[in-house]
């Protein structure tokens, strides 16, 4: 992916994404809930990546220019009944986040690493930002009064800027959510945000059936030593790198004690078996072969479809290869986890290119099992690449 570049002064656009939850796995329209629209809601999918992983990507109200700072802008003021104040905190309840894209960096939101000696004063990047937040209840509150939305967004742009053009790139996109009761009385223009109240904005202060609520953002510019090419490496940094590894290690002994059953079965099976055989061999008498061992008949025989066979072992053998190489990838920093677009992306491309691999082990094992249509074999292999 090519940098793209801006001067100060350009239009920059901000697309909204899928609202996501770790508590659930089903992702939601961002424009399920009743947030500032613009007059036109257009689809925003950059990419055969996107669209494999379901995103939802669209325009937003928001509006941004390269290296324009602002204090505060209102989107707009919205009054949400008491369905759709119900609506919202439901979606807090479950966690869910709100997911933002500028020049194809998700925003996120800047956390230090915690309880952790090795990446002590180091931070990392935690895509989205939570819908709203909740309060401590005390004996004598709803339970309304605990939710409070998060109405207004600060977001922060990191950027490098070349000294020769003075062409702009970006490398970061911060969020700092915040939620602020505004004065509704006064009279200001509609792109300025009023005055401050000082407490957050609770969904059940109103008093009334209805509560008007007021979107706003600000807006920071700030340069960066980040290069473009390592803008990534934040996202790809986590806070639960402990809870990976116990998962990882966990993983391996299940399996470690597993394997060491089925060896112990094999093991005292053969072992009985070399017992019958060497007392065979004493009183001159050859056994019978009987269960698994009947088996041994049938290995080398050549089986009822050998053209299926093959073409499925190649598959097998491109699937693998496309694996291996989006690992090796991984390891080498080339792709990212974080980008699930890319990723999804570059297995296709791989897919494609690693077709030689389908079609010469699917060729090789064809005659191997002395099959003599290899024209018909090769048409199928590609046909069953197709198909996929």
């Amino acid at each position: 992916m090519a940098p793209v570049s801006y001067t100060n002064g350009d239009s920059i656009e901000l697309k909204v994404n899928r609202l996501t939850s770790a508590l659930s796995s089903l992702a939601l329209d961002y424009y399920s809930l009743p947030f500032c629209s613009p007059e036109q809601i257009i689809d925003r999918i950059d990419s055969l990546g996107d669209a494999l992983l379901g995103d939802s990507i669209k325009s937003s109200a928001y509006k941004i220019g390269v290296g324009v700072n602002s204090d505060c802008n209102m989107v707009c003021t919205k009054e949400y009944t008491q369905e759709e104040i119900k609506t919202f905190i439901d979606y807090m309840k479950k966690d869910y986040r709100v997911n933002w894209i500028v020049d194809s960096l998700p925003g996120a939101i800047l956390r230090e690493f915690q309880s952790d000696l090795e990446n002590e004063g180091k931070s990392y990047y935690e895509p989205g930002y939570p819908l709203g937040v909740r309060g401590d209840l005390s004996p004598d509150e709803k339970e309304l009064e605990s939710y409070f939305l998060n109405n207004h967004v600060h977001m922060k742009f990191l950027y490098n800027q070349n000294p020769i053009d003075k062409s702009v790139h970006i490398t970061g996109f911060i969020i700092e959510p915040e939620s602020i009761q505004y004065h509704h009385t006064e009279e200001k223009p509609s792109n300025t945000c009023l005055s401050k109240t000082g407490s957050k904005l609770s969904l059940a202060s109103s008093g009334s059936d209805t509560l008007k609520v007021v979107w706003s953002y600000s807006v920071t510019w700030e340069e960066s030593l980040t290069e473009w090419v390592q803008r990534w490496d934040k996202y790809a940094q986590s806070g639960d790198t402990k809870i990976h590894w116990f998962s990882i290690i966990n993983s391996l002994m299940i399996v470690l004690f597993l394997t060491g059953i089925v060896a112990m079965i094999m093991m005292r099976t053969l072992h009985a078996d070399f017992r019958r055989y060497n007392r065979s061999i004493v009183h001159e008498d050859i056994p019978e072969e009987t269960g698994w061992k009947l088996v041994a008949a049938d290995v080398f025989r050549v089986p009822n479809y050998p053209m299926a066979l093959s073409v499925l072992a190649g598959t097998g053998m491109q699937v693998f290869g496309i694996t291996l190489v989006t690992i090796i990838f991984g390891i080498l920093g080339v792709l990212l986890s974080k980008y699930r677009a890319g990723v999804i992306l570059a297995a296709m491309v791989m897919y494609m290119v690693t077709g030689f691999f389908a079609g010469y082990f699917s060729s090789r094992n064809y005659m191997m099992l002395q099959g003599e249509e290899t024209t018909k074999n090769t048409i199928m292999v590609n046909f069953n690449n197709n198909f996929e």
